[in-house]
């Protein structure tokens, strides 16, 4: 099984792949505070509503419990290796730094508890070149480089008429792609 995360404090998401790496095989959540995008989408695409929180320890411990809770009922037997890529950090990001960071950790902890197998982190810019083969990539490339690959346009299916970079959308495409770069380092 591999697992790709594009993790954040508002929207993360998850992707999970059984078997051949293709995006029929796939099974994606996010997370999202717009009570319409919380439903089942597709049969292998869910947004999961943003719950409530008293401060932030109980947000990223209740992100980090739901993100396993997804990976782990995806699982198709007991005893698989689970394989995960998590996105690392943009060491751009101005603002909550330091929350970005205790929030990411609560998941690698979480992560670890769950799962024994290797946690790779894949820098931005290395996931972005994967996927166009630029590594300053926009969302719109991302974009376009998976409706090429898969033949799946998320716009249409989230009812977006003008594409800019729109959550949920990147977080699905960014954690397809960090799932794939899993996959394929796993393979080399």
């Amino acid at each position: 099984m591999i697992v790709g995360i594009d993790y954040s404090m508002t929207s993360p998401a998850v992707c999970v792949c059984n078997g051949d790496f293709k995006y029929e095989n796939c099974s994606f959540a996010f997370i999202t505070n717009k009570q319409k995008l919380a439903v089942q989408h597709t049969p292998n695409i869910v947004g999961l509503p943003l719950y409530e929180y008293k401060d932030n320890l109980e947000r990223f411990t209740k992100l980090a419990k739901m993100t396993v809770e997804f990976i782990r009922s995806h699982i198709v037997y007991n005893g698989y290796t689970i394989h995960i890529g998590l996105e690392g950090y943009a060491y751009g990001a101005k603002g909550q730094v330091f929350n970005i960071g205790e929030n990411t950790g609560i998941l690698k902890y979480t992560l670890n508890k769950f799962s024994q197998g290797e946690i790779i982190v894949f820098a931005p810019s290395e996931i972005k070149k994967f996927a166009t083969g630029k590594g300053n990539a926009n969302k719109v490339l991302m974009y376009e480089s998976f409706i090429k690959e898969t033949g799946h346009d998320l716009a249409k299916l989230f009812e977006i008429e003008e594409y800019k970079g729109q959550g949920p959308i990147s977080d699905i495409i960014d954690s397809y792609y960090v799932a794939k770069i899993r996959h394929n380092h796993l393979n080399s």
